[in-house]
């Protein structure tokens, strides 16, 4: 299940060339609706498994990611329409932070620069609210975007760091799922995650249970299973994304 990159032309923002830049938030989340997953942190599993289905990804590297599962066909956000509305009750941070973004400082693997997509529309010198003061430091606008980025980093880290246990524990099988809607017999298929085996996690002995509920990962765990319950509305959504189309027991 692939990612779409939203950001079309990211660039390094700097005091030398953008000194005279302004942001004006964008209205819409047009640039989402081609998402079909994004990740998510721990932090954000609370409000994710109330909608989207929370599934796996292994990287290249061996590391595990959660992923929030946005729609069942490709290239069609099924919660944002076509005036671009977000119809879902929680914007995932991953898109909230849009069109800033954190780039990697070459030969200085530890520090970050503040990026942006640069034809998000969202910048200009004419209008908007500066992104540096007189004095050419960061304006507060730019402060609460910086620290947002870096919380988003920093849960990262440790939302990766708790789920790579998931792995070394055995706990994690591929999510092959077929889906019939009720409706009208149109069938959608999930494949390419990962999720939790129920009855391994649950075998676990209690002394890795105790350490996992107290630095939680069985919290985690437990959302991540009853967010599976949300693929059947997800199917439901495909073709009339609206909640009043949708049945109560499928939201």
């Amino acid at each position: 299940m692939p990612t779409v990159n939203m950001y079309a032309r990211p660039e390094v923002l700097t005091r030398d060339k953008h000194l005279k830049t302004r942001f004006s938030p964008l209205s819409n989340f047009k640039f989402a609706r081609k998402l079909t997953s994004v990740p998510v942190v721990g932090v954000e599993f609370p409000h994710v498994c109330r909608r989207h289905p929370i599934g796996f990804l292994e990287d290249p590297q061996g590391g595990i990611h959660a992923q929030a599962i946005l729609s069942l066909v490709e290239n069609d956000n099924g919660f944002i329409d076509e005036e671009g509305r977000w119809l879902g009750t929680y914007v995932p941070s991953f898109i909230r932070r849009y069109p800033f973004i954190l780039a990697d400082v070459p030969n200085n693997p530890s520090d970050f620069a503040v990026a942006f997509d640069g034809d998000s529309g969202a910048f200009s010198e004419d209008k908007g609210e500066p992104l540096f003061d007189e004095k050419g430091e960061p304006a507060e606008l730019l402060k609460n975007q910086m620290e947002f980025l870096r919380r988003f980093h920093a849960e990262n880290l440790r939302t990766v760091e708790l789920l790579k246990t998931l792995k070394a524990e055995g706990l994690l099988v591929p999510l092959n799922l077929d889906i019939t809607r009720t409706a009208d017999k149109a069938r959608f298929g999930v494949r390419g995650l990962l999720m939790i085996d129920e009855k391994k996690l649950s075998a676990l002995p209690a002394d890795k249970a105790g350490l996992y509920l107290s630095n939680g990962l069985l919290a985690l765990a437990y959302m991540h299973l009853i967010s599976l319950r949300n693929f059947e509305s997800l199917a439901n959504r495909i073709g009339h994304k609206t909640d009043d189309q949708i049945p109560w027991w499928a939201k």
